[in-house]
């Protein structure tokens, strides 16, 4: 009896193994690897740690027949010889058996959102950035997940870096995985994870960050914003709603041009008014009225029937307007000479 009593003693507590392993899976998302010595692989260790995922590995030949049945009870399986379960602030979110097969072990992770879709080396991108954070005058652009717009905001910013002698540097965030993404942000003191975003660094410091933006011009106005280039008023103005309802109802003169995200010809009047602005030292304005919501959209279409203008709302959409009033017009994409004589005819090119 008195065995019995002791041996009951024992199964009914916990050892610092059991302990350490129901403290461990409490919070967050935590990695149980269990395996015995025929099953082991050292690639399922090898990703943990590249992507630095939090994991415990237990060796189950190690195991006594208490401790087994303990560890089948929590990661609610029979088979420690070879399984890997994800677990969630404590409960089991998912697992699987075959990790042998590398392939199928990073779909896996994948389909957890634990590790990246694409594989590849990723760990020189973190020191890589604090070193840039180390420079004088850098920009870094970090796409946080691979997507057809990053050669595209690449191409841009190379452009800008070049005529401007600016220190530029694209970074493969999206190589990471969430834990090293979060990790990032801390070193950039960002709060959350973005699908892309642009660091300004100056002497050392980090001046500011750039969200949302689709254009060339774009970039150089919110550089211009924060004096890591010389100004370049001469450029289109990129502007918000409320902007625009000041320029509606100014005493003066206001060219605004009414455009949307994906809109080939409204990059094209951008084009052509930006050579406008350059040569004759005007204010042209831009409203992106793919980048706001539906209901300030409206609203941008309400002011405009407001204004009498009746041929519908399209873009790109060109008006001069003066204290509440619609000067003129232009619809679509003209020559520059056509814009050059209707701004002539309403006194803003002497």
């Amino acid at each position: 009896l008195l065995v019995i009593f002791f041996w009951l003693l024992f199964a009914t507590k916990d050892n610092k193994l059991i302990t350490d392993l129901k403290d461990f899976i409490k919070s967050d998302t935590k990695i149980i690897y269990v395996t015995d010595k025929k099953n082991y692989a050292d690639y399922p260790i090898e990703i943990f740690k590249k992507y630095e995922l939090n994991y415990l590995y237990i060796n189950s030949s190690n195991l006594s027949q208490i401790e087994k049945s303990k560890i089948e009870k929590i990661i609610n399986s029979k088979y420690l010889s070879n399984i890997i379960v994800v677990f969630n602030n404590g409960k089991i979110k998912d697992a699987i058996i075959d990790y042998k097969d590398q392939k199928k072990l990073n779909k896996f992770l994948q389909q957890q959102e634990l590790i990246p879709e694409v594989i590849d080396d990723n760990t020189k991108i973190i020191p890589s950035v604090s070193k840039l954070l180390e420079t004088e005058y850098t920009i870094i652009y970090l796409p946080y997940k691979k997507t057809s717009e990053i050669n595209y905001q690449d191409t841009i910013l190379s452009e800008i870096a070049k005529e401007y002698n600016i220190n530029y540097k694209m970074v493969d965030a999206y190589l990471l995985s969430n834990n090293q993404k979060e990790k990032l942000n801390s070193i950039l003191e960002i709060s959350t994870v973005e699908d892309q975003i642009i660091i300004l660094v100056k002497d050392e410091k980090i001046i500011g960050s750039i969200r949302d933006i689709e254009n060339k011009n774009g970039y150089l106005n919110k550089l211009e914003d924060y004096n890591f280039i010389d100004k370049i008023s001469n450029y289109i103005t990129y502007i918000n709603y409320s902007k625009y309802i000041d320029l509606l109802n100014d005493n003066n003169k206001n060219i605004i041009v009414i455009g949307k995200d994906e809109c080939k010809y409204c990059d094209q009047v951008v084009e052509t008014l930006n050579t406008i602005a350059i040569n004759y030292d005007i204010d042209i304005n831009y409203i992106n009225v793919g980048n706001i919501d539906s209901e300030l959209a409206n609203n941008i279409k309400k002011s405009l029937e407001k204004l009498y203008y009746k041929d519908g709302f399209t873009t790109p959409l060109v008006i001069i307007v003066e204290n509440n009033k619609l000067l003129d017009y232009v619809i679509g994409v003209s020559n520059e000479q056509y814009f050059v004589d209707i701004f002539k005819e309403n006194g803003i090119i002497k």
